[in-house]
């Protein structure tokens, strides 16, 4: 019996929960995509060499699976509360309480099943699109692949948890409603007090929201320069959503309190009834509104970080490997030998320019870099020449230096930042700093290099052999070519390949953009669950001003005005500060 009841529910209130089902049922489609994306045969090769894209795709996942089963665990319960009067008459005509419990974790199973089963058709669709674009971004072969068993067991655990979540809200609400509670309408709130309070609240949330804002810039800039290991990052990210979310309830509370005091517009008769309507359930609509602030703020950010992140990610290998093959060594000729040597296995050599670093063995110059002396560094000097060689044959200008100049150039940012760089005495000549700078090219394997006129290092040690080559084509399999360039270094050897920096780059920017598409989309989806709910509590749960606009003439078109003007600022006020 109540199964029959349970299936004719879902068929009786089907127009009610179709936005609701469409989102669930986009919500399991990316879960399955992305899941069985991180279980593919193609992704679980390159994260043996990269694990920071499955630590990324995992964390994505579990990101959106908190958000929707919090979101679809209250918007079920909301459904719940608009079905309230039909449950409370299932208790007047003697029906147990277990009994609807049970009747409505059926209609949630129902809705449930039919979603999963309609996701994963849709998420295998899904899954091939997000497989071609990521076969794009990171330039290699697309072939049409399977499914993974892995995947797709993970998928519909992590689904079924939401669900399972989700309906304990609703479940926890019928287990302690009474008869009276279920069909009483629902009361009005009264206008909120101690409006100077929140207004002072209002103020210091704005401040802490935006110092958030600012402080996780430049928290990011620290984890990028090497200055932090991210956990700031993190830090700062869940404090500036729990301001946001802050700042729209207060500002929620705030907004509807004025304009319900404001007698101008509480004179017209359309504007008076849509503060009223939003001032009755004031508190839940400053819940709905914080919680849509925090998915416009995750999916806005999501997709700038997706939009930038291969541009920047571009320039760094432009910095960090600006040749083919970059081969650095303590003086083992044979070292380079072998170097090219496998590089004509996998492709041809086009050109390579041979240089080399120059030290007294003392640290004069990086004596003031933090850490240096304890770590036992020593300056390192390179020759103008070889320099302006080497940024000519990479498309950059000459850098000129007058006598007694030199240059720091350094592959860390905070190495230059956190440095005094004094005059020197080199070859009887003194010496000062013309430039520090971190946007040079690396040409070497250390910290920081002295670039320095040839007779300033024409009686130095030659301490650091280095070459670099510029190869006909790619490799067609970078990670493979890197691995034999490893297998021929010695133990003071080091080897890089700008096309392998290229894949991992590609790779990290492919998963980053597929991780914030499938976060800010189904932030969107989220989103539209949440209105639907509006949308459903200001048609059914306002019957009563329905039926007094209607006795005041205002014809079906006006009604309909009013609801439509209700639910668009409902929408819009979370999006405001989200999208400056």
């Amino acid at each position: 019996m109540i199964d029959r009841l349970a299936l004719r529910n879902v068929k009786g209130q089907w127009g009610s929960y179709l936005l609701y089902f469409l989102t669930v049922t986009f919500t399991v489609s990316m879960l399955f995509a992305v899941e069985n994306l991180l279980y593919s045969a193609e992704l679980e090769k390159i994260s043996a060499s990269l694990s920071d894209i499955s630590t990324m795709i995992n964390f994505s996942v579990a990101l959106v699976s908190v958000v929707s089963a919090v979101v679809l665990g209250y918007t079920s319960a909301f459904m719940v509360r608009l079905r309230s009067r039909e449950f409370g008459l299932y208790l007047t005509v003697g029906m147990r309480r277990r009994d609807i419990m049970t009747l409505f974790a059926t209609e949630t199973a129902i809705i449930s099943a039919v979603a999963l089963a309609t996701g994963f058709v849709f998420g295998f669709l899904v899954y091939e699109a997000l497989m071609s674009l990521l076969t794009r971004i990171m330039d290699i072969s697309f072939s049409f692949s399977l499914f993974s068993l892995k995947g797709t067991v993970s998928s519909i655990s992590t689904a079924l948890c939401i669900f399972l979540f989700s309906s304990l809200f609703s479940l926890a609400y019928l287990r302690k409603a009474t008869i009276s509670s279920l069909l009483s309408p629902p009361k009005s709130e009264k206008n909120t007090r101690y409006t100077t309070l929140w207004l002072l609240a209002l103020i210091l949330l704005f401040g802490a929201m935006t110092s958030s804002f600012f402080t996780v810039f430049t928290e990011m800039e620290k984890s990028l320069s090497g200055k932090s290991e991210g956990g700031g990052v993190m830090m700062m990210l869940f404090l500036c959503i729990l301001f946001c979310f802050l700042f729209h309830f207060v500002l929620s509370k705030v907004l509807f309190s004025l304009l319900s005091g404001n007698r101008r517009i509480m004179g017209k008769g359309k504007s008076s009834i849509i503060v009223r309507s939003l001032q009755g359930k004031a508190t839940t609509n400053a819940l709905l509104m914080g919680t849509l602030s925090i998915l416009f703020l995750i999916a806005i950010g999501a997709s700038c970080i997706s939009v930038t992140e291969k541009a920047i990610n571009d320039m760094d290998i432009d910095k960090s490997v600006p040749y083919s093959v970059m081969a650095f060594s303590d003086g083992d000729e044979g070292f380079f030998s072998r170097i090219e040597e496998v590089t004509e296995e996998y492709t041809g050599i086009k050109s390579s320019y041979s240089y080399a670093l120059y030290s007294q063995g003392q640290c004069q110059i990086s004596r003031n870099i933090k850490g240096a002396v304890e770590m036992g560094w020593i300056d390192y000097f390179m020759a103008l020449s070889d320099f302006n060689a080497l940024m000519v044959g990479f498309g950059r200008e000459r850098v000129t230096l007058e006598e007694g100049e030199y240059v720091v150039a350094s592959r860390y940012r905070e190495v230059i930042s956190d440095g005094d760089f004094p005059i020197v005495e080199l070859e009887g000549k003194e010496y000062r700093p013309f430039q520090v700078s971190f946007s040079y090219p690396d040409f070497f394997d250390r910290s920081v290099v002295y670039v320095v006129p040839d007779s300033a290092v024409s009686s130095m040690e030659r301490v650091r052999e280095c070459r670099v080559y510029s190869i006909d084509v790619p490799p067609q399999d970078p990670l493979d070519f890197q691995e034999r360039l490893n297998q021929v270094k010695g133990p003071g050897d080091r080897v890089w390949s700008r096309d392998r920096a290229k894949f991992e780059s590609s790779s990290t920017a492919g998963v980053l953009i597929i991780a914030m598409l499938f976060v800010s989309t189904v932030s969107v989806a989220l989103s539209l669950a949440i209105l639907s709910v509006k949308t459903l509590s200001s048609v059914n749960e306002d019957r009563r001003t329905m039926g007094i606009l209607r006795a005041l003439g205002i014809d079906g078109s006006g009604r309909q005005k009013i609801v439509a003007s209700e639910t668009l600022v409902f929408f819009l006020l979370p999006m405001v500060i989200p999208l400056v």
